[in-house]
């Protein structure tokens, strides 16, 4: 890979990338503060989209340092009988596990990378659903706002609570499936080199 070439991967995509998106659109109706037409508006709703989706995965980021998440980790790992993150040590059996594979057979590290750009896409919607409900709270009630809130944002609201519940049950769905897969991958690729 050479410095000028684009490389968008898929953790990329799904966990910055498209909340950053969402969180952007979510700011609609504040665009009319400032000139944003053409390509200039173009490039900074991109700008403000990537700041927004890394910002959206550090903060969700820390979802994974709780304590209900740390131990679905570790239980995933003792049902594979791998034994549980010990004290004091950053590497669980996981990040061995993907460790292993990236150096031994990337090829299946790929569905393991798959899977864990969607729980992190989830992940960081836990983030976004919160600040796109009250970027439109604010936006209700600021004369700021550049033209009165569409109905289907107050659907939109009415519906928050639902998907921050749903991303969290498929956040937790999907993490405990990316370490399954990578501790099985890791599994058959030892018996079988």
């Amino acid at each position: 890979m050479k410095p000028t070439d684009v490389f968008v991967n898929v953790v990329d995509l799904f966990a910055i990338i498209i909340p950053g998106t969402i969180a952007a659109f979510a700011l609609e109706p504040f665009y009319g503060l400032i000139d944003l037409t053409g390509a200039r508006g173009w490039i900074a709703f991109f700008i403000l989209a990537y700041t927004f989706g890394h910002i959206a995965y550090y903060l969700s980021g820390r979802i994974d340092d709780v304590g209900f998440v740390m131990k679905m980790t570790d239980d995933a790992a003792t049902k594979m009988n791998r034994p549980p993150r010990e004290k004091g040590k950053e590497a669980d059996a996981y990040k061995r596990a993907k460790a292993y594979l990236s150096v031994n057979c990337p090829k299946p590290l790929a569905e393991v990378l798959r899977v864990e750009a969607d729980s992190k896409f989830f992940r960081s919607l836990l983030v976004v659903v919160p600040f796109a409900v009250l970027v439109a709270a604010v936006g209700t009630v600021s004369p700021a706002a550049s033209k009165p809130l569409p109905r289907e944002l107050f659907i939109m609201l009415g519906c928050a609570p639902v998907l921050w519940v749903a991303s969290l049950f498929l956040y937790r769905k999907l993490r405990v499936k990316a370490i399954t897969t990578a501790l099985r991958l890791e599994d058959v690729h030892r018996e079988h080199p």
